[in-house]
């Protein structure tokens, strides 16, 4: 019975160190998956940092971009300043020579009335003679 109670005694151990052989099993195959899953991790913060990154590099051109646009707007400015300038400069000369024009014309005029005047005194002492006496011809 002794031999008996000692083949129990072992099967129960051989039973315990199978169970803690499977539980040791158990925790190896537990320790792989949180090895995998603190890679997963990691390789999901490297990816998320080079997104960061990208996403740091696109702001970076994207402000470059502006400053350039900024810059341009500036220069078309400028020109568009000049171009008014101009304008004005031309308008400046139009009023000048449009009042030598009106200026011209009026001397023109004034000529055109002398020249009718000495054409009528003309034409009356012609017909009146010089004493005012109508010739007849």
């Amino acid at each position: 019975m002794a031999v008996d109670r000692s083949s129990e005694s072992v099967d129960r151990s051989s039973k315990a160190v199978d169970s803690s052989s499977e539980s040791v099993d158990s925790s190896r195959e537990s320790v792989d998956s949180s090895s995998e899953s603190v890679d997963s991790s990691r390789e999901s913060v490297d990816s998320s940092r080079e997104s960061v990154d990208s996403s740091s590099e696109s702001v970076d051109s994207s402000s470059e971009s502006v400053d350039s646009s900024i810059e341009s707007v500036d220069r078309s400015s400028e020109s568009v300043d000049r171009i008014i300038e101009a304008v004005d400069r031309n308008i400046e000369v139009v009023d000048r020579n449009s009042e030598a024009v009106n200026s011209s014309n009026e001397s023109v005029d004034r000529n055109h009335q002398e020249e009718d005047r000495t054409l009528r005194k003309s034409l009356w002492r012609r017909m009146h003679g010089p004493l005012g006496i109508t010739k007849d011809n």
